[in-house]
This record gives structure tokens, C-alpha cells and sequence, in this order.
């Protein structure tokens, strides 16, 4: 886990002395690849999830545009 840096903490957690509140954290489209992510270093595997997703999306746009 090298890769999230020594501060990270897993989502749902406080920081030390914040039990009041949680931590807010914003809906975003990539937030499914990035809650899979295993904090592997290597951008090919890192991204592989995301790379797969965006090319099935652009493989069906491309049909789409081509009439198929």
C-alpha cells in the first residue's frame, strides 16, 4: 500500500482526535475504480480496470456511430 502514501486511511475512517465526524467524500464517476484499487504501483495494472471500461465505451460509441 506503499502507493496511498503513509497518511492514508481506509474510507469511513477519522483521523486521530476527529470523532465527531466522519470524513465527507464526494460522488465522482471514476469512484468505483478507485474504491477497487489494491495500491499497486504499476499504472498498466493500476488503471486496467478503468483502460477495460473506457475501451468498452468507446468500442460501443464507435458502433453506434457506424450504425451497427
Amino acid at each position: 500500500m506503499a502507493a496511498r502514501g503513509e497518511n492514508w486511511k481506509p474510507e469511513g475512517t477519522t483521523a486521530e482526535g476527529d470523532v465527531r465526524r466522519t470524513m465527507h467524500t464526494d460522488p465522482s464517476p471514476l469512484d468505483r475504480f478507485v474504491r477497487r484499487w489494491n495500491g499497486v504501483l504499476q499504472p498498466e495494472a493500476a488503471f486496467a480496470a478503468l483502460d477495460a471500461f473506457l475501451q468498452s465505451y468507446l468500442d460501443l460509441s464507435s458502433a453506434s456511430a457506424r450504425g451497427s
